[in-house]
């Protein structure tokens, strides 16, 4: 398939992250090695209670800017391999917790999906 001649989609959602629950830590992680997290925020476009607010929700694009820019102000091409290494699941929110509760990936997934449809329902029904 092609888009070739097509005009841009317009009106088009775009994906957005729960960056408090992503990046849990990542202010005193950046802090202990001599980087100010408010700048690397404010270079992304995010501000602190990005970092703080868990009902927050930003754009994927500035998260993973701010990725880029944390490794670039660190020196640190294996920044987010690293990052990640140190971060804790329970940090994750209720996903997090579900997959630590959970026996298997696949149970982990099957509980999510359950709870989505829950939401939808219950959002659906004015609850």
């Amino acid at each position: 398939m092609t888009t070739k001649g097509r005009a841009p989609a317009k009106n088009i959602a775009l994906p957005t992250i729960n960056l408090a629950s992503v990046v849990y830590g990542l202010d005193s992680y950046l802090s202990s090695r001599g980087v100010d997290a408010e700048d690397a925020l404010r270079r992304a476009g995010l501000e602190v209670r990005d970092l703080t607010d868990p009902d927050r929700r930003v754009p994927l694009l500035r998260y993973l800017e701010l990725l880029e820019i944390c490794a670039c102000r660190l020196s640190d091409p294996q920044f987010g391999l690293k990052f990640g290494a140190q971060y804790e699941l329970r940090h994750a929110g209720v996903i997090g917790n579900v997959a630590l509760a959970s026996r298997t990936v696949g149970e982990a997934f099957e509980i999510s999906r359950l709870n989505s449809r829950a939401r939808c329902l219950a959002a659906a029904r004015g609850d």
